[in-house]
């Protein structure tokens, strides 16, 4: 796997074979001047350091070569540049979980990708004090498979079906039938039944008194009968009088 690690610094660690013999370290200028490098120090995590000295020019590389296994590969190291300062100016990390890149195989290199900068990656033929020709091995891309959503099944609204009003019919109104009329035979003068009856009938009221009209005439009667009673009164007053008054 390659990894990117950002570079600040005008000389970087540019490629490295800590399996070879001798175990040699590439330094890189990636600035177009020259830069001197007196003083400046390569060392790994048992502080193991070389002191280095020259000029690099702009552009170009530097290698450090050095025998007796001075880079560790069972475990892992990390080789470590500082300025004459002993400021860091790179490191790189190696052969270990969480590594930048792994450790070289025997007379194999680790490089970056690009001179100076970009990606570490194991290199299959070592390009000391040459431009790096280390191939970014290309990924798989993994299909994920894409999973499709279950989709939550819709309510169904289920209509209510409103109530269908019977309209109640009124009663039609019985019609009570006429009772036909049968008519009566004529009599032998001529006139029917019918007609002769309605006379009778017309004759009979007008002969009786109906109570009604009793009770109109009652209170008139009563009215006389006192106006009569005051004037024999007043009749037998006078009369009184006159006999009292001496002749």
């Amino acid at each position: 796997m390659a990894f990117v690690r950002p570079v600040h610094a005008s000389v970087v660690l540019n490629e490295f074979s800590s399996n070879s013999d001798p175990e040699w370290v590439e330094l890189y200028n990636t600035t177009a001047d020259p830069v001197n490098i007196m003083g400046w120090k390569l060392s790994d995590e048992v502080n193991t350091t070389a002191s280095l000295s020259g000029v690099i020019d702009g552009n170009d590389y530097f290698v450090y070569e050095r025998s007796g296994g001075w880079l560790n590969n069972s475990g892992g190291d990390t080789i470590t540049l500082k300025d004459a300062a002993d400021v860091v100016k790179d490191f790189v990390e190696y052969g270990r979980s969480g590594s930048i890149v792994g450790t070289p195989a025997i007379d194999k290199s680790a490089g970056r990708v690009s001179d100076g900068g970009g990606s570490w990656v194991t290199c299959a033929s070592p390009t000391k004090r040459a431009s790096n020709s280390c191939l970014v091995p290309t990924a798989t891309a993994t299909h994920t498979p894409t999973k499709t959503p279950t989709q939550a099944p819709q309510a169904t609204n289920t209509p209510t079906t409103a109530p269908t009003l019977t309209p109640t019919r009124r009663p039609s109104p019985t019609k009570t039938p006429t009772p036909k009329t049968t008519p009566s035979p004529p009599s032998a003068d001529g006139a029917t039944p019918a007609a002769v009856l309605g006379a009778e009938v017309a004759m009979a009221s007008s002969t009786a008194t109906p109570s009604g009209g009793l009770k109109q005439v009652l209170p008139l009667i009563i009215a006389l009968l006192l106006v009569a009673v005051g004037l024999a009164i007043i009749a037998f007053v006078l009369v009184w009088k006159k006999r009292k008054l001496p002749v």
